[in-house]
């Protein structure tokens, strides 16, 4: 199996996460890092567990792993500003009637992403799905299929069945 970039992505978020965990373990007090290191572990996770759920045989076009990439930077922007806007003494203002640091974590990471991904879905809908030819073969095996089974129907010119005898 060849190395990519959604699995690059997973094993180095898995790391930075372990790495994380592993330092708050520790005996002694707890670094400042550790907190950082799992925001930007949890962004690498998610564009690669996006890369390699999004896997097509003939490759993702370059638009949907922008889609992914931006996703996982807007979570990142999201968790930096909710680890930049918590203060030690956990008096922090309010905005839109939250406290700063559940306002991001709502309007920036909950929000956001849900009204741009259907947005992006919708318009990258044509090249991200199924092209003809795939879709095709897949109507084809259905074909197969539901004759195999004793589904009405004659098989389609074109079928593997039809073709052999």
């Amino acid at each position: 199996m060849r190395p990519t970039v959604g699995l690059t992505s997973l094993v180095t978020g898995l790391l930075a996460v372990a790495a994380a965990y592993g330092a708050v373990l520790l005996p002694g007090p707890a670094p400042a890092w550790p907190a950082w290191s799992v925001a930007a572990g949890i962004c690498l996770l998610l564009f690669g567990f996006l890369d390699l759920g999004a896997g097509r045989r003939d490759g993702r076009p370059a638009a949907v792993r922008f889609v992914f990439a931006g996703t996982a930077l807007w979570v990142g922007i999201g968790f930096l500003g909710i680890l930049w806007s918590t203060p030690s003494d956990l008096e922090t203002p309010f905005f839109w009637g939250l406290p700063l640091p559940a306002a991001w974590m709502i309007y920036v990471l909950g929000l956001s992403p849900a009204l741009f991904l259907p947005l992006a879905w919708a318009i990258l809908f044509r090249s991200a799905t199924l092209s003809d030819d795939a879709l095709e073969r897949l109507h084809e095996a259905r074909r197969r299929v539901a004759w195999k089974e004793g589904e009405p129907g004659p098989p389609q010119v074109g079928d593997a069945a039809v073709d052999d005898q």
